[in-house]
Formats: structure tokens, C-alpha cells, sequence
């Protein structure tokens, strides 16, 4: 519960609060890396910080007897937000490229 509740969840969420602070960021692959800056790095880190909410909510909440009924709408809450933000800064990194 706590390895994965807390120790797991940190890991996204500080890269995700780096990616706040300093305003950039890296996304993408090996074959096609992306260095996003600025907005997309916003929504980057606030994209890294909903995936540690996620397995947060999940991994912490889900195994709480008290908090596990806050499991679900925490994890409904997370991923989308998590989705929002990653998407968000994809888009924006490829219109940041064509230009």
C-alpha cells in the first residue's frame, strides 16, 4: 500500500512538478524525442502529476478499508485529467514542430 500508494506515485508527480517549475520538459520516444517548453510543459507536468494522483487513488486508496470508496472517482478524476494534459502537450509539441 505504501510502496505503491506513495513510493510509485512520486515518481510521475515529481517529474511532472519538474516540469512545472522549470517550464520544460521532455516528451516522445526514443525515435522520435520532443523538447517542449513553456505551456506544453505546463500541461506536461500537470499530465505526469494526475498519473501519480492515479496510482495514488489506486494503489493507496483502493487497498484503505475507509478510503476505498473514494477509490473509483478518484481514479475517474485522474486519468482524465492525466489524458487532458498529456494530449494537450502532444498537440501542442506537434504544432510547435510544423511551424
Amino acid at each position: 500500500m505504501w510502496l505503491g500508494g506513495v513510493g510509485l506515485a512520486l515518481l510521475p508527480a515529481s517529474y511532472g512538478l519538474t516540469c512545472l517549475v522549470t517550464r520544460k520538459g521532455k516528451l516522445g520516444t526514443l525515435l522520435w524525442p520532443s523538447a517542449v517548453e513553456g505551456g506544453a510543459a505546463i500541461a506536461l507536468g500537470l499530465g505526469w502529476i494526475a498519473v501519480g494522483a492515479f496510482l495514488h487513488f489506486h494503489f493507496f486508496f483502493g487497498l484503505h478499508p475507509r478510503l476505498e470508496s473514494h477509490s473509483r472517482s478518484g481514479k475517474y478524476v485522474a486519468l482524465i485529467a492525466a489524458c487532458l494534459g498529456l494530449t494537450i502537450a502532444a498537440i501542442w509539441s506537434v504544432m510547435s514542430r510544423l511551424r
